[in-house]
């Protein structure tokens, strides 16, 4: 009888290892550690010291610190990590935005279901030259206002264009001419969206304004 309560111990602590095991993998975010070998590389940290859930900002990395990380991952894992992905992960347009709400976890979910990269002869999704304009494809103004628009889609700048022109104003200590502004503009990037979402983007920006 001893031996028989034994047994049956030993089978119910076994199944229950099975199914937490189960259960972590189920929850378990692919590429995760892998991300966060190369966020560690990056910010002179060590991985333990990364959790999944602190954001960008929280680990001390600004917006070029981000655009460095997703380049080294789409070199180190083979993939292509489109802005418009990020950025719909956090729902802002504004690249300080960016740092501040993706979370580890978050850009591990983007990179998990990011696409290889495209053949060498092939045309890159965002590239002027594969047609009209389609929503969230993303480029300069320049490149993207010249595309024919029969959706009637709105092009959103990232980060908001009056923070980049009051930015570089600030730098250069006087109001910027016209034709500075110009060339400021042609040079942003933008994101293709619907009139609703483009709305919603820009109400987002508005509310997160100190």
């Amino acid at each position: 009888m001893k031996q028989l309560v034994v047994a049956i111990y030993c089978v119910l602590i076994i199944g229950c290892g099975q199914r937490g095991a189960v259960v972590r993998h189920k929850t378990e975010t692919p590429m995760l550690n892998e991300i966060k070998s190369v966020i560690a590389s990056h910010l002179d940290m060590s991985a333990d010291e990364i959790a999944s859930n602190a954001t960008f900002a929280e680990l001390g990395a600004d917006d070029l610190d981000l655009v460095e990380i997703t380049m080294d991952v789409e070199d180190q894992l083979n993939l292509v990590i489109r802005d418009d992905a990020l950025i719909a992960k956090t729902g802002s347009a504004s690249a300080n935005d960016l740092c501040r709400r993706l979370t580890v976890q978050g850009f591990a979910e983007v990179a998990s279901a990011a696409p290889p990269p495209v053949a060498p002869d092939a045309p890159h999704p965002d590239a002027p030259e594969s047609g009209v304009l389609r929503e969230s494809q993303v480029g300069t103004y320049e490149q993207l206002i010249a595309l024919p628009n029969p959706d009637n889609l709105e092009l959103v700048f990232i980060p908001n264009f009056d923070d980049v022109r009051r930015f570089m104003e600030e730098e250069a200590g006087r109001a910027l001419a016209d034709n500075e502004i110009d060339v400021i503009r042609a040079s942003s990037v933008v994101i293709a969206l619907t009139p609703e979402m483009a709305a919603k983007m820009r109400q987002r920006d508005s509310d997160s304004q100190p």
